[in-house]
């Protein structure tokens, strides 16, 4: 399996806090802390490799 870094930018937004992933601009999040953001730009990140990979 090839390792690869990527980028998480969080901002925040008007009542939640915006998590994305500089290297894959589909995958875009929100969570109320950042421990909430970080969780669900990985399970996003997941179901993206996951569906590339269906494909």
């Amino acid at each position: 399996m090839e390792k690869i870094e990527l980028t998480f930018l969080i901002n925040q937004g008007t009542d939640f806090l915006i998590g994305r992933v500089k290297e894959i601009p589909e995958i875009i999040t929100q969570g109320s802390d950042i421990e909430e953001v970080k969780s669900n730009i990985l399970d996003a990140i997941e179901l993206y490799f996951e569906d590339i990979y269906k494909a």
